[in-house]
């Protein structure tokens, strides 16, 4: 994945959460490669920014998940609800901004959030530059109507937080794509709420009951 972004000379590499769990020893090799792959892109001027989700958080108060040590290191991390600006690192002549992402990760259960409350706050801050612009939504939360896999039965993890697709739908400024991670099969819905909602899927199959899945990533052009 982060050699087709590098290929591809895409702008902006979105990792949609669930790096790996913070009480197996893989934990530690799999944050170091978040950092090495992180460096990578950033070396090809490929922005980056790192999602936390459900597997990654910690619960013990400190609101450290597997991708803090990649924040620490440097890497644009959302362990917390926020607003990133991809910018086009193509041309050093020029700072242009290309697009606006509402980050939207599971968080812990002492920095619970309100994600359609979020969502309303950060969009309606947008200056006019932000929204003549592609506004991208993206984020790791449960979604009513999507195809459940192990990511719900054996492997499941954490509480719900939904995905703010009535506040989406509510909203009049206008929004380009809406992304989620959390599911290990790939799909597109439309929720109930009408909001057609991208999910990758993830990068392998994790148990003997996603031999039906297809592993992958996605690319977007926006």
């Amino acid at each position: 994945m982060v050699n087709a972004a590098i290929d591809l000379e895409a702008d902006l590499f979105l990792f949609l959460g669930d790096l790996a769990n913070p009480d197996q020893r893989r934990a530690w090799r799999a944050s170091a490669f978040s950092i090495e792959a992180d460096r990578e892109l950033t070396q090809a001027k490929v922005q980056t920014l790192w999602i936390a989700g459900n597997h990654d958080v910690i619960e013990d108060g400190s609101g450290t998940t597997t991708l803090s040590p990649l924040a620490s290191a440097g890497g644009n991390v959302a362990n917390l609800p926020r607003l990133f600006d991809v910018r086009d690192w193509k041309h050093q002549e020029r700072v242009d901004h290309l697009a606006s992402v509402v980050a939207l990760p599971y968080t812990a259960r002492d920095q619970s959030y309100d994600p359609a409350m979020v969502l309303r706050q950060v969009l309606d801050r947008l200056d006019s530059v932000r929204l003549a612009k592609p506004i991208i939504v993206a984020g790791h939360l449960m979604i009513d109507g999507a195809e459940l896999g192990s990511e719900s039965t054996d492997m499941a993890r954490g509480r719900d937080m939904t995905f703010p697709s009535l506040a989406l739908r509510e909203l009049s400024f206008p929004y380009t794509l809406a992304m989620n991670g959390h599911y290990h099969r790939r799909q597109v819905i439309t929720d109930a709420h009408g909001v057609r909602i991208y999910i990758p899927g993830s990068l392998a199959r994790l148990t003997r009951g996603e031999a039906a899945n297809a592993p992958g990533y996605l690319v977007v052009e926006v």
